[in-house]
């Protein structure tokens, strides 16, 4: 049974990697939100994407397909040029709230894709948001020859969604064992950033905490997603504890 804390008594600037768990601490709740399973099939899928990037041509547009699926970025782009066999297309590029650039590429296409997409028309471009260069049209206004690798895609997917199934099992596991054997402990925040694998939509925050015994421990957690504000060296965070191998920051 964990013995949560009082809600009064958390800190105002309380910071959680997953605003969800404030649930969790308030006793509303008895789920807690969090675990490695969303970064495992981002690895996985970019691992899948490397591998395939080195094998052949279709498999380099495989690899880059299978990237953006897992962490590519959606803009409207404009079509500046298109011909039977290339498609040139601007789209803007964000470094900030209100700072960026227009980025021009040119695309390989199959022969007929400008017989439904113009010069001067707007179109959906998704793009790694660590390198531009790394860009495809989708949804309506993907390449015609898009359909196959769409498929392969659809297969790869399913297939590492199979494989990552008993990992996403542990993280569940591991999740009901803290509810039920854990106690929920303060600590301070040792350092945040961006991960190295998605600068633009992630936080890793380095931990400690101390017991009532004395003892110290630290720990990294690491979330992904939108809107995320970096918190300070010794901003308080919530911890739940079970031993010295099952603890984790919410």
């Amino acid at each position: 049974m964990v013995q949560q804390t009082v809600p009064e008594t958390w800190p105002e600037d309380l910071f959680l990697l997953h605003a969800g768990n404030r649930r969790f601490l308030e006793g509303s709740s008895r789920r807690i939100i969090g675990g490695s399973s969303l970064s495992q099939f981002v690895v996985g899928g970019l691992l899948i994407a490397l591998l395939g990037s080195v094998v052949s041509p279709p498999g380099q547009e495989l690899g880059k397909a299978l990237l953006l699926a897992v962490a590519g970025h959606k803009e409207r782009g404009t079509i500046v040029q298109c011909s039977p066999t290339i498609i040139t297309y601007n789209f803007p590029v964000w470094t900030g709230p209100n700072e960026g650039y227009e980025y021009t590429v040119e695309q390989h296409i199959n022969g007929n894709t400008c017989d439904r997409l113009k010069v001067g028309w707007d179109v959906t471009v998704s793009y790694w948001p660590e390198d531009p260069t790394v860009v495809r049209l989708v949804g309506s206004s993907a390449d015609n020859s898009d359909r196959d690798i769409s498929i392969l895609l659809a297969l790869l997917v399913v297939l590492l969604l199979i494989a990552l199934l008993p990992l996403q099992l542990r993280t569940i596991r591991q999740n009901r064992y803290l509810v039920r054997n854990g106690n929920l402990v303060q600590g301070s925040v040792v350092d945040s950033k961006s991960n190295w694998l998605s600068s633009k939509r992630s936080i890793e925050v380095s931990y400690t905490f101390t017991l009532s015994d004395g003892r110290n421990y630290s720990g990294t957690n690491i979330a992904y997603g939108s809107g995320y504000t970096f918190p300070p060296h010794g901003t308080p965070v919530a911890v739940l504890y079970a031993n010295d191998k099952r603890f984790r920051m919410l």
